[in-house]
């Protein structure tokens, strides 16, 4: 019995299925690359408690974001949120809630603000790391933290309490605010304002403190 040959195929492997193969892992790899380290943007107000996810990490502000009141913001452990300078992350009579892990610090970077307003007492930053500046109207936790951007606290009955937390950009206080320093540590810290020598007196290294009170 004989077997006909189709002319031009002899010899010849399968093109289409290689280039089908071909087109089909260039897709996987575009939507991987999609999906995988994609930022999400945010903007606007936080009415209902919501959570920032580090599966969904980086968090890039992409106008003003403001935690309204009643409403809560959690931030988990790990994730990174990214405050352009002409934005801020603002907590009104609302809560933050940025606690993070030894080993998976919250941070925040860029050049924009985290303002805790008045109100925002039940919030807390615990093992984070901060780079962005941060003016605090109220009476936080602050914990286990490092803030290399400037820490402002600002009001007449503001007690916030800052343990464990490391300090290596400008420290002030204001309007009679008198937060409650325990444990801390601070380098190369520029501080002014009236309880600044609270600070001074409980800081872990006095030794490297530049000291400027106003």
């Amino acid at each position: 019995m004989s077997i006909l040959a189709l002319p031009g195929l002899v010899g010849r492997r399968p093109v289409v299925s290689r280039w089908l193969l071909t087109g089909v892992l260039l897709l996987l790899a575009t939507l991987a690359l999609t999906f995988i380290g994609a930022d999400t943007t945010v903007s606007g107000t936080i009415s209902t408690h919501t959570t920032w996810t580090v599966d969904n990490s980086p968090y890039v502000l992409s106008g003003n974001v403001t935690v309204a009141n009643g409403a809560t913001l959690t931030i988990e452990p790990g994730v990174t949120v990214s405050i352009g300078s002409s934005y801020s992350l603002q907590v009104g009579e609302g809560t933050l809630l940025a606690v993070g892990l030894a080993s998976a610090p919250v941070v925040f970077t860029g050049g924009g603000y985290v303002r805790l307003n008045a109100g925002s007492d039940a919030s807390e930053l615990v093992y984070c790391q901060s780079s962005c500046p941060i003016t605090i109207s109220s009476r936080p936790v602050l914990s286990n933290s490092t803030f290399s951007g400037s820490v402002s606290f600002g009001g007449t009955d503001i007690s916030a309490s800052v343990t464990g937390c490391t300090f290596t950009g400008s420290l002030s206080t204001t309007g009679g605010s008198t937060p409650s320093f325990t444990g801390n540590s601070v380098s190369s810290v520029s501080m002014s304002g009236g309880s600044a020598m609270e600070l001074f007196r409980h800081c872990a290294r006095a030794s490297e403190k530049l000291w400027t009170r106003s």
